[in-house]
């Protein structure tokens, strides 16, 4: 055997017209934005979904919900652009998870310096819930929105394989 390598096209023939072709053009050119933008809002949802639960557990909690002051999830979205979780290719889904779970515990962390909770253990319980309701949203969120982008050809970069020539036996 002789050896043998290729770098593989995404599709055989779907750029046939001008459209399309011009089309191509600038999804290729703007497809880590377009990624990017696209996890940022998948955690958007996450965050504000992981808020409204939070803000119904400090109301059966008994706490006094005007009295707690939270950070802007904004912040939390710069966090994340930070660690480098929203690159166009994406980390794996592992490093992703553990980046994920590093902007949380930083963010969750300042919140409550700044939220002053002295004296009161239900707001620390209910910030631990809160955190651990935005890490399992915001996971799923974004293995849904990844499995889109891939589904779009999004995802990922170019892959070129190659293979090493083996021993021909006699």
């Amino acid at each position: 055997m002789s050896q043998g390598g290729a770098i593989l096209r995404r599709h055989g023939g779907w750029k046939n017209s001008a459209w399309q072709r011009s089309n191509a053009r600038f999804v290729d050119r703007f497809r880590k934005q377009i990624v990017a933008t696209a996890l940022i809002f998948g955690d958007r949802i996450a965050a504000a979904t992981a808020a409204w639960v939070g803000g119904a557990l400090t109301k059966i909690s008994g706490l006094d919900p005007a009295h707690t002051k939270h950070l802007p999830l904004a912040l939390l979205v710069a966090a994340f652009f930070c660690l480098r979780l929203y690159t166009g290719c994406g980390p794996s889904p592992y490093e992703g998870f553990r980046l994920r779970t590093i902007g949380i515990a930083g963010f969750i962390a300042v919140d409550l310096l700044i939220g002053d909770p002295v004296g009161e253990p239900g707001s620390l319980l209910v910030a631990a819930l809160t955190a651990l309701h935005l890490l399992i949203l915001g996971h799923y969120i974004g293995a849904i929105v990844r499995t889109q982008l891939i589904h779009l050809d999004l995802w990922g970069a170019s892959t070129a394989l190659s293979a090493v020539a083996t021993k021909a036996e006699s």
